[in-house]
């Protein structure tokens, strides 16, 4: 699906400052749950008998999830910083 790569481009942002930073925790946590979520939904999917459509929609739950603990863990990791320049130079 179009609309899964397009949002999980939509996180790129996310996934260049904490490379940058190099603050990973957030990366690994955001993966972590992402990946998990994606498995489920594919095995419950494919019970269901939704074949091929099972695997972009559970792309599609990715690419979701991805976005949506990238910018809340970046946004703490953002608001535990002391003020300064936004890559600590």
């Amino acid at each position: 699906m179009c609309v899964a790569a397009f949002l999980e481009n939509l996180s790129e942002p996310y996934y260049v400052h904490m490379l940058l930073t190099g603050d990973m925790q957030p990366r690994i946590r955001a993966e972590c749950i992402g990946i998990l979520l994606k498995s489920v939904a594919t095995y419950f999917l494919l019970l269901k008998n939704f074949n091929l459509l099972a695997y972009s929609l559970s792309q599609l739950l990715y690419s979701i999830s991805i976005l949506l603990f990238y910018s809340y863990l970046s946004g703490q990791s953002f608001s535990e910083r002391e003020a300064g320049s936004l890559y600590g130079f």
